[in-house]
């Protein structure tokens, strides 16, 4: 029978914080990117977008290549000890494994300082983040594109096209507009949120139970006044039997990726007959449907998941929505297509 392999229990807790700082840490990038900070008894990496650090015993102050040190620890076995050799790298020996991790001088390393902890979070802002990132995109060219505007109860983000307010219900700070990457990094943390903390204009700290934390750079840009765009007026209805079905069975019959309303059926194209009287395109019953409006595919099947009342008939240029249940967490605003055809 083969021997089962045991991590010992500083290999296993040292795992754990190499694992959530990870997130923060990019190969093949900058050399600072590639190591974490050891001080003050914590682990913490640096990507330039976004910190990450996690608690830990080890009584050093060291900068040591992570892919290395995970490495490392992974092979340890049941025994592990770390010591600073003379030229200040990290010695890592193991139940089979003696490994030199390199080190970088800390004065090569961007220091980091987390926002204290001052008021109490949840996970309803990770639920948010992963409600409003499809919105975003990494290197977008304005603030709206590539971050999420996090304020007092609410959070928004939007492709110009379509946008999100995602209902957290949390009294924080207003204008924090967190950086996409941050925002994915937050979301995709398994431990649960419990606090958060800010400096204007420059930081947000995530804090997670355990003692750790992520820290996000903000944008320097500030957010336009978004609730014109989610005040619009309109009433959100429900939805018309088959609304999205038809949708998405006329979709792949469109020449240009729109779809166009017509009193109850949803079409490929503005008319179903070209010059010779021929049929193309495709036409979907939805009895109910209100004519006169047309909008791009990809966007509606954006708000799908989000959207349980439409109204897309009291404004000219836009679709006000909100989500599913009696109490809504989300609300949004979806732009029309502008007619080109017949």
């Amino acid at each position: 029978m083969a021997r089962k392999k045991v991590k010992s229990k500083t290999a296993e807790k040292l795992a754990k914080a190499l694992t959530f700082i990870s997130v923060a840490i990019e190969e093949n990038k900058e050399t600072w990117k590639q190591h974490a900070r050891i001080v003050n008894g914590y682990l913490v990496a640096f990507n330039g977008q976004f910190a990450a650090g996690h608690p830990i015993e080890e009584p050093l102050t060291l900068c040591p290549h992570v892919p290395n040190l995970i490495a490392a620890i992974n092979k340890s076995g049941n025994t592990l000890a770390m010591t600073e050799t003379e030229r200040g790298n990290l010695q890592v020996n193991g139940e089979n494994i003696r490994a030199t991790v390199p080190c970088l001088p800390i004065a090569d390393m961007p220091p980091i300082m987390p926002d204290p902890n001052i008021a109490v979070i949840n996970d309803e802002l990770k639920e948010g983040f992963k409600t409003l990132i499809p919105l975003t995109v990494e290197d977008g060219d304005a603030v709206v594109e590539y971050s999420i505007l996090v304020r007092a109860n609410s959070m928004v983000a939007t492709n110009r096209t379509v946008m999100f307010e995602f209902w957290h219900g949390i009294d924080l700070p207003p204008g924090l507009a967190i950086l996409r990457a941050g925002a994915i990094a937050v979301r995709d943390t398994k431990e649960a949120l419990i606090g958060f903390g800010y400096t204007p204009r420059r930081s947000a700290t995530f804090w997670f139970e355990g003692g750790a934390f992520i820290q996000c750079r903000l944008a320097g840009e500030e957010w336009p006044n978004v609730d014109k765009v989610l005040e619009a007026p309109g009433t959100p209805a429900k939805l018309p039997a088959g609304f999205f079905d038809g949708i998405e069975a006329v979709a792949s019959f469109s020449a240009d990726g729109g779809v166009h309303f017509y009193d109850d059926k949803v079409q490929s194209a503005y008319s179903n007959y070209d010059g010779d009287g021929a049929v193309y395109g495709a036409t979907y019953d939805v009895p109910g449907l209100i004519g006169g409006s047309s909008f791009t595919v990809s966007l509606l099947k954006l708000i799908k998941p989000v959207c349980g009342k439409l109204d897309y008939t009291t404004n000219d240029d836009k679709a006000i929505f909100v989500g599913p249940g009696e109490v809504p967490k989300v609300r949004g605003v979806i732009m029309k297509r502008v007619k080109t055809g017949n």
